[in-house]
């Protein structure tokens, strides 16, 4: 049976704490020996590559912010089974 990395999951809005609560999490696994790997939040991602702000994005033009949304889920989804991916080449090794 193929082995899939362990994975924890953070959701919240902006501003909620998530990357003070990523960093502070994967800097104590670090320590213990675990190879951490952190994968980026997508909404950011896209703001800061050219989106721009969703929330006005949602409100000006609810068809295309739609689009948008499948493209962000889509991204994750394929992300995700790459860092998976990549996990399993370490084969649970610690860093």
């Amino acid at each position: 049976m193929e082995k899939v990395a362990k994975e924890i999951v953070l959701t919240g809005g902006p501003c909620s704490g998530k990357t003070t609560a990523i960093n502070y999490i994967a800097e104590k696994l670090r320590d213990k020996g675990f190879r951490v790997f952190v994968v980026q939040e997508f909404a950011t991602m896209l703001i800061l590559a050219g989106v721009g702000n969703l929330n006005k994005l949602e409100e000006r033009d609810p068809e295309r912010y739609l689009k948008v949304e499948e493209q962000m889920l889509l991204m994750h989804l394929e992300t995700r089974k790459r860092f998976n991916a990549i996990a399993r080449i370490f084969n649970n090794e610690k860093s």
